[in-house]
């Protein structure tokens, strides 16, 4: 899922929220972040991965190991 909610300037659990709730009503299993800079980036990585946030976004059910993908961009 992506689009023009899906792209942060620094880290928001709302705005992070709807983008989970979003995908979950379309029946997504994925979904897409934007990030403005690479100081974003490694916040919003640090809080999902290694803080281990993104859990608390899915439900039991479709637990998966997170991935991430960087462009060429950020690290």
């Amino acid at each position: 899922m992506s689009g023009e909610g899906n792209y942060f300037t620094e880290y928001n659990r709302e705005q992070l929220q709807r983008i989970f709730d979003a995908a979950r009503e379309m029946g997504r299993t994925d979904i897409t972040l934007k990030c403005a800079d690479e100081t974003c980036y490694r916040e919003i990585c640090r809080v999902l991965i290694d803080e281990q946030e993104i859990f608390s976004y899915i439900p039991d059910t479709t637990v998966r190991s997170p991935m991430h993908r960087t462009g060429n961009n950020y690290p």
